[in-house]
């Protein structure tokens, strides 16, 4: 009798343990493909994700707009289709920062991911809210030629000119091969300020420095990039890559 009310004791313990844990809840966030670029550190807002899926979630309407207010992330991950444990992955201001993503996490390589956002108040981890992807991280075809182009007042200038991808012949595409290839948006602003692009071309008529914002997306209905991502489960959408650089005006 005294080993059986022992037995006892010993499951409750364990089940009060147990139940002590973190929370075991997860949102599956789906496959997702995230594209880096040549010489640029990779980043990942973790808040984003969390913003666009928040629909399962009983929290206040500013927790589900402003969650960086709120939470603190933590992060693991490890090679999607393995069986390995995952690692806690070192974040920088709660973002996914890899400084150098090629040799970090190669290119069209997947991992299994887990975010975890905990209360910045008492970092209960019983409460924390969990997420849980596939990312793959995806070389992009196409990159800005320089970071910084500088032109004189008074020039005309076609943005495309400082984006670079190459064609079968390995030679870099024109501007209106790119125009074939992708549907192209464009955002130029100067102190934050809008500035007019008229076919992909602005006249610069003041000094300064003009951040140029190039969204390109292909005009295929699917793309290998992410075809690869959606081995994983995920649904298949666009490759979609953004170009930024700075424009510095000068007399």
């Amino acid at each position: 009798m005294k080993k059986i009310y022992g037995l006892l004791l010993l499951v409750a313990l364990i089940f009060t343990l147990s139940s002590c844990g973190p929370n075991s809840n997860y949102y599956n966030l789906g496959s997702k493909g995230f594209y880096y670029y040549k010489d640029e550190p990779l980043v990942v807002d973790p808040y984003e994700l969390f913003k666009e899926n928040t629909d399962w979630l009983d929290i206040s309407m500013s927790k589900a707009k402003k969650p960086q207010n709120y939470y603190n992330v933590t992060v693991e991950w490890r090679r999607n289709g393995t069986y390995d444990n995952f690692e806690t992955l070192e974040t920088v201001d709660n973002m996914i920062q890899f400084e150098n993503p090629y040799k970090k996490v190669g290119t069209n390589v997947s991992y299994d991911f887990k975010l975890h956002f905990i209360n910045k108040k008492d970092g209960n981890e019983k409460n924390m809210i969990n997420y849980y992807g596939v990312f793959t991280f995806i070389k992009s075809p196409a990159n800005p030629s320089k970071k910084v182009v500088n032109i004189k007042i008074n020039t005309t200038y076609t943005l495309l000119k400082n984006v670079i991808e190459y064609n079968l012949e390995d030679k870099p595409m024109t501007p209106s091969e790119l125009s074939n290839v992708y549907d192209i948006s464009y955002t130029v602003k100067k102190d934050n300020a809008n500035v007019a692009v008229t076919d992909g071309k602005v006249t610069f008529d003041e000094v300064g420095d003009y951040e140029v914002t190039i969204e390109l997306t292909k005009k295929v209905a699917e793309t290998d990039a992410v075809s690869s991502a959606s081995q994983s489960g995920g649904d298949s959408e666009k490759m979609m890559l953004t170009i930024n650089y700075t424009i510095t005006v000068r007399e």
